[in-house]
């Protein structure tokens, strides 16, 4: 009798300390991973990227669902979640309508990222409104062809061949003079993005067109219409600051030397055709594009970023 509670007692003991161990659940709730690192330190850096981008770039030719399911965890949900969340899951919907899922970070998701980047992440005050969340997933397209990997592997999330600036951290302020005597209106350049190559000393103004507002309209263009982003960089990029001509607002903002050119980013051939007949017409002195003889305002078509 006396050995059998003994016995007992001894596997009562060996039973707690089972418990005690952590578990494989609970070592994944506590470390993230290395590729779970990488994904968040991206996020920090583009803001929001949709389940099937982050499929391509993470698990490129793994099944999506079991992607989604680490997705879930990385915020928190689910038995063998994370304790604490580090990304937070959005939906938008496509211009046909379809629902999907979109992702960005949490308070948490962009402390560690700023670990993962070794660098300070400004964190936007608001997420993308829902009518421009599409718009967001779209622009992006040109940031996972940028850092697709090699087949086998993940995405980095530190770079050296380009830098990425998020839209909701650039704000490019310039007056526009109207004559003697004239008041001199305040203006504000918001690119969808920047791209800084810094090998090649050159600066993208990002603009995504997703085709909804027209290239121009009859009279005076109207916001949002391509030959209005048009005017609006040509004044920010060849308008001086001063009287004397020395700086022009562009130089001011950016007085490292590299070569500012404007991308638009549209979503067929015939657009791109389309806009750079209209910007032509219009007597840009740099806005032919298309790849015909611009410098300062170029397009590309989607199938160029595959």
């Amino acid at each position: 009798m006396e050995a059998m509670k003994m016995e007992n007692t001894n596997k009562t003991l060996h039973q707690k300390r089972l418990l005690k161990q952590p578990t494989s659940a609970d070592a994944t709730k506590a470390n993230p991973t290395d590729r779970d690192r990488q994904l968040i330190g991206l996020l920090g850096v583009v803001r929001y990227l949709s389940t099937e981008q982050l499929n391509r770039l993470f698990y490129d030719g793994r099944n999506i669902h079991n992607m989604r399911k680490r997705l879930l965890r990385l915020a928190g949900k689910g038995a063998l979640a994370f304790k604490r969340g580090f990304i937070r899951r959005l939906f938008y919907r496509t211009y046909e309508g379809q629902r999907r899922e979109m992702w960005t970070l949490t308070s948490a998701g962009y402390a560690l990222g700023a670990t993962v980047l070794d660098t300070i992440i400004k964190i936007p005050r608001h997420d993308v409104g829902a009518a421009f969340r599409e718009h967001a997933i779209v622009l992006n397209e040109l940031f996972v062809a940028l850092i697709m990997p090699p087949r086998g592997g993940y995405a980095r999330a530190r770079q050296t061949q380009f830098r990425w600036i998020p839209s909701d951290t650039v704000r490019l302020p310039w007056k526009q003079n109207l004559g003697r005597g004239s008041t001199t209106p305040d203006r504000l350049v918001l690119p969808d993005a920047v791209l800084e190559i810094p090998s090649a000393k050159r600066r993208l103004f990002l603009e995504c067109e997703m085709g909804t507002h027209p290239i121009a309209s009859a009279a005076r263009p109207k916001p949002g219409s391509t030959i209005a982003k048009v005017q609006n960089y040509e004044g920010y990029l060849r308008s001086y600051v001063d009287a004397s001509a020395t700086q022009t607002f562009y130089a001011r903002s950016y007085p490292d030397n590299y070569v500012p050119e404007v991308l638009f980013l549209v979503r067929t051939a015939h657009r791109a055709t389309g806009s750079s007949s209209r910007i032509s017409a219009d007597g840009g002195r740099n806005a032919s594009v298309g790849g015909t003889a611009s410098r300062s305002f170029r397009q590309m078509t989607w199938r160029h970023c595959s």
